[in-house]
């Protein structure tokens, strides 16, 4: 694959729905999680893209689910996976600049914040 479909636009993906979650764009949820969801089938393949699949499926499962205690619980046993998932060679070392369990922890912050944020509102 071209370093821009193995990493380059797997950072924008990514970015890109954390930036949904955080400006409350949940109107936006269901799009981004499409996205996710043909970006993995489309080009995470193989061995190597073990953990850059691991992550975006549990980015997948949050926009879906939405809550954060329910997507905490559905997370888990995916983050217990990754925990395990040795890091690939050089194509994704470089991408991954942030270890996506703490990309994840602070998804779930972010998601619990604005979840609070939208339940004191009501």
């Amino acid at each position: 694959l071209s370093k821009d479909k193995i990493g380059f636009n797997l950072s924008i993906l990514i970015l890109n729905v954390f930036e949904d979650v955080l400006l409350s764009k949940a109107d936006n949820f269901f799009q981004q999680s499409e996205r996710v969801r043909k970006y993995v089938e489309k080009y995470l393949k193989g061995v190597r893209s073990e953990r850059p699949r691991l992550f975006l499926r549990m980015l997948q499962m949050a926009l879906q689910e939405q809550n954060p205690n329910i997507v905490r619980t559905k997370g888990e046993p995916l983050l217990r996976k990754l925990e395990v998932t040795p890091f690939p060679g050089d194509a994704f070392t470089e991408i991954e600049i942030v270890p996506y369990e703490h990309l994840w922890d602070f998804f779930l912050k972010a998601l619990s914040s604005k979840y609070d944020n939208k339940a004191n509102d009501e």
